[in-house]
């Protein structure tokens, strides 16, 4: 197969799912702070507390830092064709993480529940701002896009999306660092410009799906392996405990601690 064809399958063009997102722009923006999430109805059925239930379509953005009790989720997206711009804050649980450098091992306390959970959701965008201190940093298995967001300090998985539908999941520049297991769990979507560092297992985990797709990006010093599947260009893999390449696809233009593939 020549290259140019190899490349053309590894990473198509996304306009539908860009297109897809583009749907919600048409509705109002709905905020959301610290003080709507305690008095509820930020959507139907919403009660006071957490988590914030989002019900309906439509465009919300946090204006504040989301401060989140122990046992309880963040935000749960029931809805499709919703956008959540978190405009540069923080929704943080009740849980820390520290690493031992020598071991490589993460331990965390305290963190419970999903910061931001979106099962199945389709045309779901997630924008701009930070998840920390939960046992899940964020869960979403539809299509959509996650785009500059920062997942740390989780007990479990920093971002999961096993099972999106169809790939139609786009991820850019999300830092997924210092969380107990895996930075990313990833199937079927299309990464770039992702970092994920300082691990308690692996960097991302690609499972068995030969269809995440990985460029420009990085995993480094994670306990276990850098990537564990996948189709990968422009990547480098440094210093994570269990270098291979075992389940790699290459395009091409990648480095690990092994030289150059």
């Amino acid at each position: 197969m020549k290259p140019s064809r190899l490349l053309s399958l590894a990473f198509p063009p996304l306009a539908v799912v860009l297109l897809a997102l583009g749907g919600t722009s048409a509705w109002a923006q709905t905020t959301i702070d610290q003080n709507k999430a305690l008095a509820g109805n930020v959507t139907p059925g919403d009660a006071p507390g957490f988590p914030i239930t989002i019900s309906r379509a439509g465009s919300y953005k946090l204006t504040g830092n989301l401060t989140v009790p122990a046992g309880s989720h963040g935000i749960e997206v029931t809805a499709n064709n919703v956008t959540l711009d978190l405009n540069g804050f923080t929704i943080s649980g009740a849980g820390s993480c520290t690493r031992d450098d020598a071991s490589q091992i993460v331990t965390c306390v305290g963190g419970t529940g999903y910061g931001i959970l979106a099962p199945n959701g389709e045309h779901f965008a997630l924008l701009n701002g930070s998840i920390r201190g939960f046992s899940i940093g964020l869960a979403h298995s539809g299509s959509g896009r996650v785009a500059d967001l920062s997942v740390t300090q989780n007990h479990g998985i920093g971002f999961t999306a096993a099972h999106s539908l169809d790939g139609n999941l786009v991820i850019d520049r999300v830092v997924a660092s210092l969380n107990a297991q895996s930075g990313l769990l990833i199937g079927k979507a299309l990464l770039r410009g992702v970092v994920a560092t300082h691990n308690g297992t692996h960097g991302i985990d690609g499972g068995s799906w030969a269809l995440t797709r990985i460029s420009d990006s990085q995993a480094m010093s994670n306990r276990m392996r850098g990537i564990t599947a996948g189709l990968i260009q422009g990547v480098q893999m440094w210093q994570n405990g269990q270098p291979g390449r075992s389940g790699l696809v290459s395009v091409g233009g990648n480095v690990d601690d092994d030289g150059v593939f």
